[in-house]
């Protein structure tokens, strides 16, 4: 009878044939070896079927669906479902792990048993240019360490791969929004399960690389996606139950952090007016520094993207 893995490792897979041997090859590349390797494959265009099912590996197994789900969380959803190990690990299928990731998750999870989220740094980039996200950059001097809701909320320390998570926390949480958005869902399951386990723990180590290049590729900049991003319609829902004024506020900004990238792309085509703002933003005086910055991308959109940054950070 074969030993049950420590680790589940679940890979979405939609159109990305020209990254997936890459991404896998990082996967069986772990210093670590326990761990089994499901690739949930949605119906692709161009050939990521063909490039999964010859990646002959005992520790691999593929399930492919006939439909494809937006931002992959049916997929991701169906991964944890057929998921034999107690730890489940998440890996965008254009994205690649550096050798001791499992490793330095595992032992951070055998000195702390009673914490259910962990993460580790990441780098953003890819192989020829990248640098660490601005956690690791902000925190690597405070080495690994847990981290609370608050600090979630104003940091955001977790990115989809290099999270691992509890099974049964996945699983009572009610796992990713599958047919609810066709993006930003990843934030909003990071934000409902720290708002559910209360802290997570941090690893200090630089153990995933994502490009960013195409993440910005599918940025979706039209008003509506910005009015109804998942994490703002999480934080207004969880918002009535929260009296700290100190983690109301934390909420907040959470939720107005994730308008930035949008709001770039829209300025740019002059879509936004400063009357759409107020749908947007649930602080006002970002609201009117807002309007202010709008004008600023187009005349200067590196300035801009500072005013933004630090109105968030207000």
């Amino acid at each position: 009878m074969a030993q049950q893995p420590f680790f589940s490792v679940v890979i979405p897979v939609y159109n990305k044939a020209a990254y997936l041997r890459t991404t896998v090859a990082s996967v069986l590349a772990q210093t670590f070896h326990s761990f089994e390797l499901v690739l949930i494959v949605d119906k692709s265009t161009d050939g990521s079927e063909e490039v999964a099912t010859s990646l002959a590996d005992p520790r691999i197994t593929v399930y492919n669906r006939d439909t494809p789900g937006p931002g992959g969380y049916a997929a991701r959803n169906l991964g944890v479902e057929k998921a034999k190990a107690e730890w489940i690990a998440f890996l965008d299928a254009d994205d690649v792990w550096m050798p001791a990731f499992l490793q330095q998750v595992h032992d951070a999870i055998a000195t702390h048993r009673d914490i259910s989220l962990f993460c580790s740094g990441f780098l953003v980039g890819n192989e020829q240019k990248s640098r660490p996200h601005m956690y690791y950059r902000r925190f690597e001097a405070a080495g690994s360490h847990e981290f609370d809701l608050q600090r979630f909320l104003l940091h955001k320390p977790i990115h989809t791969s290099s999270v691992v998570i509890r099974r049964d926390l996945l699983l009572s949480s009610g796992g990713f929004p599958a047919g609810r958005f066709k993006r930003g869902g990843d934030s909003e399951t990071w934000l409902r399960l720290m708002y559910t386990c209360k802290r997570g723990f941090w690893v200090c180590y630089l153990g995933a690389r994502y490009d960013n290049r195409v993440v910005d590729s599918v940025i979706n900049a039209n008003k509506h996606y910005l009015a109804n991003h998942p994490v703002r319609q999480l934080v207004q829902q969880l918002l009535p139950t929260v009296h700290d004024k100190v983690m109301r506020r934390a909420l907040k900004r959470h939720s107005n952090s994730f308008m930035f990238p949008s709001l770039r792309a829209l300025g740019r085509q002059h879509a936004l007016s400063p009357r759409h703002f107020g749908a947007l933003f649930y602080d006002r005086t970002l609201w009117r520094m807002s309007v202010a910055g709008m004008f600023l991308l187009s005349l200067a959109p590196r300035a801009a993207q500072r005013f933004f940054v630090n109105a968030l950070k207000k």
